[in-house]
């Protein structure tokens, strides 16, 4: 399971600037979409087909003597990868529509996958105008300074495994897109935003301050009360 983890985060850091930099594209008309419910016929399609392109996808291949694709496909034939580069051509092939996202090996247990909702949430704020500054801060320890004021206070006990150990691989991949991070050990991933809102809100070029949190408690550390400044 580590020498897993550690190659995604080798293939994240070398793949990232791939994904950050990928521009969104038009989908190829008359081809199956990636990642959408698909119609039945051509599901069935494509699970008959003998051949299958997967067209212009971000391509990590977890292979250093193939190298990662910013735009690349892969050839499927008879149920096993026969190429992977850019531009091929199989004319007799099913073509799945690939554009925009990401090709990688693996994903049969997506539940040990999550830190893809986090990767695709921040390349949304980063693509979108008006957003200049993006930060993320992490529970880099579970436990914290409140663990001994409070008992009962929350500890990593009952967490699925599976969970913790995306947890480095979320900070990396975050701080491998180039963005912020605040990896927090004696304090919380919420004391470092609420830290940050009262450290910048009063600058001149600052107009809104949105944090992104699952704990509403937050606001209580907020100087004004709410997440949405």
């Amino acid at each position: 399971m580590q020498d897993e983890i550690r190659s995604r985060r080798g293939v994240l850091k070398s793949g990232a600037a791939l994904i950050a930099g990928s521009a969104a594209g038009d989908a190829l008309p008359g081809r199956a979409v990636a990642q959408t419910a698909p119609d039945p016929a051509e599901l069935t399609r494509l699970q008959r087909a003998r051949r299958i392109l997967l067209k212009g996808g971000i391509v990590l291949t977890l292979d250093r003597t193939i190298g990662d694709f910013a735009q690349g496909d892969v050839l499927i034939q008879d149920g096993k990868i026969r190429a992977v580069r850019p531009g091929i051509a199989a004319a007799d092939a099913f073509v799945v529509d690939a554009a925009n996202r990401i090709v990688i090996p693996g994903f049969i247990d997506t539940h040990s996958h999550s830190y893809q909702g986090l990767l695709r949430s921040l390349l949304m704020l980063v693509t979108t105008p008006g957003i200049t500054h993006v930060a993320c801060a992490f529970d880099h320890v579970i436990e914290s300074f409140r663990n001994g004021l409070y008992p009962g206070y929350k500890t990593g006990a009952g967490v699925d495994s599976n969970l913790i150990a995306q947890f480095s691989l979320a900070e990396e991949a975050v701080s491998a897109l180039g963005l912020v991070v605040w990896p927090m050990v004696e304090f919380e991933a919420d004391d470092a935003l609420s830290s940050a809102t009262a450290r910048f809100k009063n600058e001149a070029e600052v107009e809104q301050i949105v944090i992104c949190s699952p704990d509403g408690a937050i606001t209580a550390r907020l100087p004004f009360g709410s997440s949405n400044w």
